[in-house]
């Protein structure tokens, strides 16, 4: 991430400038990486762009020149199908992409197989994506000559291997989803677009800024950097879960990780199916926080702030202090410490 854009995202965090104002500045600032190209072409387009787009696409089409209609989409744009084989050894993939789809998945194959369609108003641009091999390292990018095409890229990458040792992924506007596959270390940077991540023992780090993230069956440390949108954890196994979210519910449905820090400050906070964990700390600024221990079996001491309190039987101790409640389920030393903080909503423990 540029130092631009993360001084952006700070200042966004820390309330200095709206939700608009960060997206104009990012707007302003261009692509990452050098793309100096109108950030704001290549962010998905609004409703009334995209008629106007398909109606320019329709009125560019030649129809004296000869062109299979199935490879025509919607938007009259051209696919350019193009697949890649790579047999090498491979240790890390880095891919960075514009505009389009992205997904990782599992291989029967013994090597690496790239597939990309390429839409857009010019047909042949089936060398539109850059395929090359340096020290182990796969890199899959698009062709500098074709930036300003306002192309939309469907790329599929199939892995033949059971584990690697990264995978960074860098985005500008993609919906990106990684399956049945293992990383030393899984790196998502994206600045719109939903993100989806399956099935994989890695270590995860997503910086997103807007988009819906879905993380399910997951076994590594995890941590999570998102400006607006609901984030979905399930079937969580690791040392660390770190989630820090601007906009947006943060829903966690089965976690066995050490710790887990959460912080949303307009949006709910819920955890539940909670079994192995020896440390909770959640915060919201304005949303309803609640934390459901029905599965868990050791003793639990907690410490809540906020205007609203709701516990069940289930913790016999409840003592109010100056700045909360300290509440635990026996007099017992405890092995699982949560600590729940809200400004304006409510907190359930249950």
């Amino acid at each position: 991430m540029t130092e631009e854009k993360q001084l952006i995202l700070n200042m966004l965090k820390e309330g200095k400038i709206t939700v608009e104002e960060a997206s104009d500045l990012l707007a302003a600032i261009g692509d990452k990486k050098s793309r100096d190209n109108d950030f704001a072409g290549k962010v998905t387009s609004t409703v009334d762009s995209i008629i106007k787009k398909a109606t320019e696409a329709i009125s560019a089409i030649d129809l004296d020149q000869a062109f299979d209609i199935n490879n025509i989409n919607l938007k009259g744009e051209v696919n350019s199908h193009k697949d890649v084989r790579v047999d090498d050894e491979i240790d890390e993939i880095n891919i960075d992409l514009v505009n389009g789809e992205i997904f990782v998945e599992n291989s029967t194959e013994s090597g690496i197989i790239i597939s990309s369609d390429v839409f857009a108003k010019k047909s042949n641009l089936e060398d539109y994506i850059n395929v090359e091999i340096r020290d182990n390292v796969l890199n899959i990018e698009e062709n500098d000559a074709y930036k300003n095409f306002g192309a939309s890229v469907k790329l599929r990458i199939q892995v033949g291997k059971d584990f690697y040792k990264n995978l960074n992924i860098d985005t500008v506007n993609a919906r990106v989803e990684v399956a049945d596959t293992d990383f030393d270390k899984l790196n998502i940077d994206s600045v719109n677009g939903k993100i989806i991540v399956i099935n994989s023992k890695s270590d995860i780090d997503i910086d997103n800024v807007n988009g819906k993230i879905d993380i399910k069956n997951i076994d590594g440390a995890l941590s999570i950097d998102n400006v607006s949108g609901a984030i979905y954890l399930a079937g969580i196994e690791g040392d660390m879960v770190e989630v820090d979210n601007i906009s947006g519910n943060i829903r966690v449905d089965g976690l066995e990780s050490d710790r887990i820090h959460a912080n949303s400050r307009s949006g709910s906070i819920r955890m539940y199916n909670i079994k192995e964990i020896t440390d909770i700390d959640l915060e919201t600024v304005s949303g309803t926080i609640v934390v459901d221990t029905a599965d868990y079996a050791g003793n639990i001491k907690a410490f809540v702030e906020s205007p609203a309190v709701n516990v069940t039987e289930k913790y016999q101790n409840k003592i109010k202090t100056d700045e909360g409640y300290d509440l635990s389920t026996s007099t017992d030393e405890a092995k699982l410490s949560i600590k729940a903080k809200t400004r304006y909503g409510k907190v359930s423990l249950r």
